[in-house]
This record gives structure tokens, sequence and C-alpha cells, in this order.
């Protein structure tokens, strides 16, 4: 499984546009936009019912980054600052084209949120300045913010609906649904960064959401 992640965020440090801002804020307006003309409807709260549109949604009313220059502007972004807790983990990167190095992760918990971020660094023990930190996937909590975005509350409604998205075969277990959203996303002239969505159950219903990027 670490060796799994190892090559994963390789890809992700390789391939991803830190300088995508601007892209981004656009490509949110366009889809927001698409999707007011495919609901034919001037109310902005009935959204149609597929995975990629609620991700793109959540993702949006966040408000947050793909990544940053400094950690703590994750917790800033989402207005996290109390009651968090951050844990920290170093993974040794197998060769690639900028020269060995570390993954530092971080994941950070707080009451709504859990994010794991990652920055690169040559060294072990420290991390170089400047450094850009990451957004390898966020996963919120389900609350009255976004109850109204999602059709069902029970796991097997989600599975049995094969119109919602496109369900991977892959990262199952008996409390998730992994979707795989990539084609969907790109469809609409999505961010290429969204990658999968995975909604998380207790005891059959619905409880969070997670958004992972392509390359996490």
């Amino acid at each position: 499984m670490k060796k799994i992640n190892i090559i994963l965020f390789i890809f992700c440090f390789i391939f991803i546009n830190c300088n995508k801002k601007d892209e981004t804020k656009h490509i949110q307006e366009n889809f927001k936009k698409e999707v007011q003309i495919q609901n034919n409807t001037d109310n902005e709260n009935i959204l149609l019912y597929n995975i990629e549109n609620i991700t793109f949604t959540i993702f949006s009313d966040l408000n947050i980054q793909w990544e940053y220059m400094n950690l703590e502007d994750f917790l800033i972004a989402l207005n996290i600052s109390n009651n968090y807790t951050i844990d920290k983990q170093v993974i040794k990167n197998i060769n690639f084209a900028g020269g060995e190095g570390f993954f530092h992760i971080f994941i950070i918990k707080s009451n709504q949120y859990t994010l794991r971020i990652y920055a690169h660094s040559k060294h072990f023990n420290f991390i170089d300045d400047p450094i850009i930190y990451r957004l390898a996937s966020i996963e919120v909590e389900i609350n009255n913010n976004y109850n109204h975005l999602f059709p069902y509350r029970n796991m097997n409604e989600y599975l049995n609906d094969k119109d919602f998205g496109n369900i991977s075969e892959l990262n199952q277990n008996e409390n998730n649904i992994f979707y795989n959203i990539t084609a969907r996303i790109m469809e609409y002239g999505g961010d290429d960064r969204f990658g999968y969505s995975e909604l998380i159950f207790i005891d059959g219903i619905l409880k969070s959401i997670r958004i992972i990027t392509f390359f996490s």
C-alpha cells in the first residue's frame, strides 16, 4: 500500500500545475452555468443529482484552492481556528526527474473536515522553502449545509442508482462507495484535478463525502 501511495504522490508532484487558480475559477463559473442550463430552472438549490455535480458544487462552496504556499492557508480558507489536530508522516520518494526526496504528508482533522495534504522536500527533517502544499483529499461532513444536494440517505439506494455515478471497482469496502468522476467532470470542461469522490456511511446512512484529486 505504501508503494502505491508513493507512486501516486510522485505523479501528483510531476503533473499538477500550481498556477491554475484563475483557470479553476473560470471553470467553476462555466460548470455552474451548464448546471443551470440543464436544470432549466432559476433555483440554484435545485441541482442535477449526480456525483460530479455534487462534488463540484461542494468544492466550489468551500472556496478552497488545490495548493497553497503555506499549510496554514488551508486552515484559513476553511475557517478552522480551534479544535483541530495535525498529524504528520514522511515517506521516502523513489527516483524521478527531480531527484530523490521525501513526501511530507499532513492529516488535518476538525469537526467538519479531514484534509490530506502533502509537500515534497529533498530533506527528511524539514521542508524546503519555498514549498508548495498540495491538497490530496478533503472529507466533508454532510450537515445542514449540504443535505439538500444528496438524493438519498441510504447506501443501498446509491448502489442501485446506476445513473448517479460511475462506481469504481477499486477502493470499495462495506462502509463506502468510491466513484470515478474524471471523465464526466471533463465533459463539462471541468478541472482535471478532480479524480474521485467517495461517499462514506455509518450503519448504512450517509455521513460524509471525500473529494480526491486525480493524482492523489
